[in-house]
């Protein structure tokens, strides 16, 4: 997003701010309060990612021992599926 970079911090409010006029010309209370949660929960699920990428970043370690643990468990799940379908 090389164009987030490239704005001023008073130049990201004031997009912001158009952007958000535009969204709520026309548009009913009701509209209004579902885009305003909706827009809550998108930055909320997006610092939750960011917060999740910055702990794997700082211990990359811990993705790759979660995968062999659960390539582990399927492997165990699929030599019982064998088992039954045998016998």
């Amino acid at each position: 997003m090389d164009c987030l970079e490239s704005l001023s911090p008073c130049e990201l409010v004031i997009i912001t701010n158009v952007v958000t006029a535009l969204l709520a010309a026309c548009r009913t209370t009701e509209e209004l309060n579902v885009l305003g949660n909706m827009f809550s929960a998108i930055g909320s699920l997006l610092s939750t990612i960011a917060a999740q990428q910055e702990l794997l970043d700082a211990n990359p370690d811990n993705g790759i021992k979660e995968l062999q643990k659960q390539v582990k468990e399927l492997q165990k799940q699929i030599k019982r599926l064998e088992e039954k379908a045998c016998k």
